[in-house]
């Protein structure tokens, strides 16, 4: 939501670190939430795909602009993982609409023809096999594989609503909210019938 909110103009890191009390419920975890914060994600599952980099140690330019040796814009990608020539993108089912797909096609040659390689990745990818997606950031680096490089990830995921259990998590305390709230929940003034 803070990518979100930050890519729209609607507020800055700034912005919200002055609304912060120390000792606020939910302080500390929205302070981690904004150092983890880049405005450049353009959707939800972007910004999943580049957390999962992050949280496995790969830095990332979002939204890169990828020009060819003319300075003429080729295409602007999803995640440019620095330092190597990989380009990894969350690839939602419109990108199999027909005229969606002869598009990503030309622009996957363009991209190859300037010596980037796409790696476009799904929902249940990000999800289900993060092992994968982290195997293949290693690849790129030509780097050795290390299995426990995907448990920050694999942590931060448990507890949000990318999950199970962080979804089951977030209903109670929404379900808490609601009754705290809830006009019922107001007592009647006195004599009131």
């Amino acid at each position: 939501m803070i990518d979100c909110a930050l890519h729209r103009g609607d507020v800055t890191i700034d912005g919200i670190r002055a609304t912060m009390r120390p000792g606020r419920r939910g302080v500390r975890v929205l302070r981690r939430a904004l150092d983890l914060a880049d405005g450049r994600s353009e959707s939800w599952w972007e910004t999943m795909l580049r957390l999962l980099h992050v949280l496995a140690g790969f830095a990332v330019d979002p939204q890169e602009v990828i020009t060819n040796a003319a300075g003429v814009e080729v295409a602007r990608v999803d995640l440019r993982i620095r330092g190597t020539n990989r380009v990894a993108e969350y690839d939602g089912s419109d990108h199999r609409v027909r005229a969606q797909h002869e598009s990503d096609l030309a622009r996957e040659k363009r991209l190859a023809r300037e010596g980037l390689a796409r790696y476009g990745y799904i929902a249940t990818e990000i999800v289900h096999t993060p092992e994968r997606i982290v195997r293949d950031a290693e690849e790129a680096h030509g780097m050795r594989h290390v299995p426990g490089r995907v448990d920050g990830w694999r942590a931060e995921a448990r507890a949000a609503s990318i999950s199970s259990a962080g979804q089951a998590a977030l209903r109670r305390r929404l379900a808490r909210f609601v009754r705290m709230t809830s006009p019922r929940s107001a007592k009647p003034a006195s004599g009131a019938t």
